[in-house]
Parts: C-alpha cells; sequence; structure tokens
C-alpha cells in the first residue's frame, strides 16, 4: 500500500492535468495490478514506475551511450542522477565522474525502463543485488529532477527496512 500512495504521490507532482493523460494513466493502471498481484517483485515495479513516468514527464535520461567517449556497452557504467548521463567507467574514472556504479546487466535494465515498448515494460529479471542500486539511482533521478523529496517513499523505505 505504502509503495502505491508514492505512485499516486509522483502522479500528483508529474502527471498532466486540464489534459488527456493516456499513457500516465495506463503506467499508474499497470503498476498498480503488477503490485496488487505480486506478478513482479515490488521493486522492479517501483523503478520501472519512475523511469517510465519522468521519462512520459519531459525528463528523458540520456542512456544511449557514454556521454564522453560514446561507447554503448561497457562492463561498468556510472549513470549521474543530476545529469540523467550515462558514463563508461574508465571515461567517469578519467574526469573524476561521481555516480552510481552499474555493472552492465543494470544498466541493460535501466535502459529498458525508459526505451523499450510499453508492452514489454515490465518483463525483465534482475538479480536483487543488481536491482538495489538501480533503484536508488531512479530514486536519485526522480529526486534531483522534480527537485523535491517525497514522504511517502521515506515511509516505504521504512517499513520495508531498505
Amino acid at each position: 500500500m505504502s509503495l502505491a500512495q508514492y505512485f499516486c504521490e509522483l502522479c500528483l507532482h508529474l502527471c498532466p492535468t486540464g489534459q488527456e493523460a493516456k499513457e500516465h494513466l495506463r503506467l499508474i493502471l499497470n503498476s498498480l495490478y503488477l503490485l496488487s498481484e505480486h506478478k513482479r517483485p515490488a521493486k522492479q515495479v517501483k523503478v520501472c514506475f519512475e523511469m517510465r513516468l519522468i521519462a512520459l514527464t519531459g525528463y528523458l535520461p540520456d542512456l544511449v551511450m557514454c556521454a564522453d567517449c560514446g561507447v554503448y556497452e561497457a562492463n561498468e557504467m556510472v549513470f549521474v542522477p543530476h545529469t540523467g548521463k550515462l558514463y563508461c567507467a574508465a571515461c567517469a574514472d578519467r574526469n573524476g565522474v561521481q555516480g552510481f556504479r552499474l555493472p552492465r546487466a543494470a544498466v541493460t535494465a535501466l535502459r529498458h525502463t525508459i526505451y523499450a515498448d510499453f508492452d514489454k515494460l515490465f518483463s525483465f529479471e534482475l538479480k536483487e543485488e543488481l536491482l538495489d542500486p538501480v533503484s536508488l539511482a531512479s530514486e536519485r533521478y526522480i529526486s534531483y529532477m522534480t527537485q523535491r523529496d517525497y514522504p511517502t517513499l521515506q515511509f516505504y523505505k521504512q517499513i520495508t527496512n531498505q
């Protein structure tokens, strides 16, 4: 319930008012359904919801390639929440870039939340230990882009000991 409330709080602040928002509605309805039926891990639904909603709102992160050298895939990449950019580990180290160091599978999952067709948005699997940093990265990105903290997220994290 607390995660569903967080989704509603995000929608309150990010969804358009006075105009059609079919994609936003589809996203929250599917997310709430998956949560209620336990069809996917809650953390996975959370990441998909956060990243797709922020992208729909117009804050699309640039996850295509390293912002410095242009490499598409590396064993480890760094996601920088305050810019929404991705760097390969080599460029991040060389330039002193600080962010979330993510292995290849985690970067693939993060990209999936933004670029996948909606029908396949929730259809990936990621080990819990890889889902944790992706979840934290998406939270930080949302928080930075919207310039706010979300009390319902803090409550959710408290009751789930995250």
